[in-house]
């Protein structure tokens, strides 16, 4: 007296299989330590070499650049995880004016499963060009004391002086004394 419906039964989606080596967790701050402590920019004839320090595991690098009075950086060039310098030759599609003042970061990428996956990001460094006549960079930084000894609830002062590539010319002004 009633009827009966049949349905088929709907097929199981596949379960994924587990990955077999799983991928080692990505040590983020171990990867900025290991970029910004290699981070350089030299000057020279109408080029700056962009230099920063390898990360470990790091499949590629992209290079961001422009002049220090652009507010946006644009994408230079990706180089290999094997590649720890660059020489920017061209800006904006044009040569590069060592006149001016240039700025650039690095930022390292991972390939994972066929996605990148962003390791660190370098600090800002800034350049100023072989042939800016006023400013030049800062190579080091002079102590007059190199250790105090104080007793509880005593201060010291510091006294540093910037050690400069060029005498007689000034630091780059928008950068942090010291």
């Amino acid at each position: 007296n009633g009827t009966l419906t049949i349905t088929k039964a709907k097929p199981k989606p596949p379960q994924p299989k587990p990955d077999p080596k799983p991928q080692p967790k990505i040590n983020k701050a171990a990867a900025k330590t290991a970029l910004d402590a290699g981070v350089i920019a030299k000057s020279s004839g109408s080029k700056v070499t962009a230099s920063w320090g390898a990360v470990k595991g790091a499949s590629s690098y992209v290079i961001y650049a422009n002049y220090c009075d652009q507010k946006k950086l644009k994408k230079i060039k990706t180089v290999s995880g094997k590649t720890t310098s660059f020489d920017i030759t061209k800006l904006n599609g044009k040569k590069f004016n060592p006149k001016k003042n240039l700025k650039f970061y690095v930022v390292a990428y991972k390939t994972v499963k066929g996605k990148k996956v962003k390791l660190a990001k370098s600090i800002m460094a800034h350049a100023p060009g072989s042939k800016n006549s006023k400013r030049t960079n800062v190579t080091g930084v002079k102590v007059k004391k190199a250790s105090f000894t104080l007793k509880k609830g005593k201060t010291a002062k510091i006294k540093a002086k910037l050690v400069l590539q060029k005498k007689g010319k000034k630091p780059l002004k928008h950068e942090a004394k010291f």
